[in-house]
């Protein structure tokens, strides 16, 4: 996703009774820290660990009444989470994009619009092998350089499902695999992307405002998060990578007319972006 907009600064605390009341640096418009996410692990000997977190990574109690509940029911973990095959186990580093690829249009060691890999959809991972936990590796430290806030595989070459995001204590860093089984709302919010850095092609672009995800994590935990505000727009975005799809394309009406004729005007080749609106 796009490079990161300057933080608001030092947080202010404030305290009502025995409750500490706090701005969280990433929701930005002063707005207090709160349980916005649901995060629901099962690790590899069948613990189950369930969280709130706001997008900043506080944690709350589940049993606040006003924590977030899972938009749909989780499934248990199952066969399908920890599959026998999968593009990952033949996947071998060298493939990687080249760390030091420049391009007029994308940040250093990023796919630019216009390369094959990045506009179509990516294939299961499988198992983490140590060539998918080197690619995540590298994939955290393309995205810090940047600096962004999340990255999909196919961004660095890689032909398989699955990105990083930066908000971390909110949720998982690395998603393996994932799938959105529900959304809900609507949330407007100005986007921008590595793979597409042009002058004045960000722009805003109404998304599902809560989903809930599932995947693995580089560990073989089975993730079931249901999310919201910044770290649902990210993901979101991410996986849309994933599916092929870059996130101009997905814009409508004047947005998208004012964009596409930006990006004509940068020569981008826009047969690489045909609109997917929802």
């Amino acid at each position: 996703m796009a490079k990161r907009r300057k933080g608001p600064g030092p947080s202010r605390v404030q305290h009502a009774g025995r409750v500490t009341l706090t701005d969280c640096p990433v929701r930005g418009k002063d707005r207090q820290c709160g349980p916005v996410n649901r995060v629901t692990t099962w690790n590899a000997s069948g613990k189950v660990t369930d969280v709130s977190t706001c997008s900043c990574g506080r944690r709350f109690p589940t049993t606040r009444d006003d924590a977030p509940q899972h938009l749909i029911e989780p499934l248990p973990p199952g066969q399908a989470d920890r599959p026998d095959d999968g593009a990952g186990t033949t996947w071998t580093f060298d493939q990687v994009w080249p760390e030091d690829a420049e391009h007029a249009h994308a940040v250093t060691g990023v796919t630019p619009v216009g390369v094959a890999v990045l506009h179509e959809p990516t294939q299961h991972v499988g198992p983490v092998t140590p060539a998918v936990k080197q690619l995540a590796k590298h994939m955290v430290r393309t995205m810090h350089r940047a600096p962004g806030v999340g990255l999909a595989a196919n961004q660095v070459g890689a032909p398989l499902r699955m990105f990083v995001q930066l908000h971390k204590r909110a949720a998982p860093e690395t998603w393996i695999d994932p799938e959105i089984r529900a959304s809900g709302g609507t949330w407007r919010y100005v986007e921008g992307c590595l793979s597409l850095q042009v002058e004045h092609s960000d722009a805003p672009l109404v998304r599902p405002k809560r989903i809930q995800v599932r995947g693995r994590t580089l560990h073989g935990d089975v993730v079931e998060a249901t999310l919201d505000e910044v770290v649902a727009r990210i993901c979101q975005h991410e996986i849309d990578h994933l599916d092929g799809i870059e996130y101009v394309q997905r814009l409508t009406g004047d947005d998208a007319d004012q964009v596409y004729d930006v990006l004509r005007a940068a020569d981008v080749d826009v047969t690489w972006l045909p609109p997917r609106p929802y």
